[in-house]
């Protein structure tokens, strides 16, 4: 008996507005941070400062979210580029040493 295998099984599904449960799980996450950091400073920051400063932060968790490049989120592409430059990236001319 043959059966067929999907080609993309990584992909996620799109629920609403074209975010997966993923990326709308990181969005809210910095919907609550910046609702949280709303409460805190409301009492002793102007309103107008505070309300661009929690803006910013659901602008970088929105930017978070839908960071994809060469097939990588966000989170393997930081500890991939960490990796990389950690080991040495090749910028001094060596390039990479093969072995048999």
């Amino acid at each position: 008996m043959q059966y067929k295998i999907p080609i993309q099984v990584e992909n996620e599904d799109t629920i609403i507005l074209g975010l997966s449960l993923r990326q709308m799980g990181i969005i809210i996450v910095g919907l609550i941070l910046a609702f949280g950091f709303f409460n805190k400073f409301q009492a002793t920051f102007p309103k107008t400062p505070l309300i661009i400063i929690c803006v910013l932060i659901v602008g970088i968790f929105f930017i978070i979210a839908k960071f994809r490049t060469h097939e990588m989120t966000f989170l393997p592409f930081v500890l991939n580029l960490a990796r990389y430059k950690i080991n040495g990236n090749g910028a001094k001319g060596e390039g990479r040493i093969w072995t048999r």
